[in-house]
């Protein structure tokens, strides 16, 4: 910006013709951003969001989910997380920049994360994955570059858009 320099960067969709740079999801704590009491975001910072976490930690659930690419990839299952990203990182955790995460190619990266059997191997898993800043080796994670991904639930599933609520949508 303070060079003049334009660049280019990706833009998301919805169907419903709402738009996104940064992440469309669902899942677990994809509403911290946008739950945090602002008081508390004023007198904590950055540990407000991990206060909140913690109580959003005991009303974890299954998302159960059929996500369609467009060279017709399809995933389908329970997920703890989902979405369709721009970004090297996701909640500031720092873990894509080694998945070929390009800002301007025409794409975004569908990610997914399963829902844990055992969540003792699952923490200890993904622990290890944010200490590398490295999802390689990650079982439980589902990259997947994409100009069209279609999600679809049973249920009205609660999204985020850029940290903001995004609405309900089954597709």
């Amino acid at each position: 910006i303070v060079r003049g320099v334009a660049t280019p960067i990706d833009m998301g969709r919805l169907s419903t013709g709402e738009s996104f740079i940064y992440v469309a999801a669902f899942g677990n704590f994809v509403d911290m951003s946008y739950s945090t009491p602002q008081a508390w975001k004023n007198k904590l910072g950055l540990a407000a969001y991990y206060l909140n976490a913690g109580k959003s930690a005991l009303k974890m659930h299954p998302f159960e989910a059929r996500i369609t690419c467009d060279d017709g990839t399809v995933y389908e299952g329970k997920y703890f997380y989902g979405g369709a990203s721009n970004s090297k990182s996701i909640a500031g955790i720092h873990a894509l920049g080694k998945c070929g995460v390009d800002l301007s190619d025409g794409a975004h990266e569908m990610v997914l994360i399963d829902w844990p059997k055992n969540f003792p191997a699952f923490l200890a898993t993904m622990l290890k994955t944010i200490a590398k800043k490295d999802v390689k080796g990650n079982k439980y994670i589902h990259i997947h570059p994409g100009k069209k991904f279609t999600f679809q639930f049973e249920n009205p599933t609660p999204f985020t858009l850029d940290g903001e609520f995004g609405g309900e949508h089954t597709e």
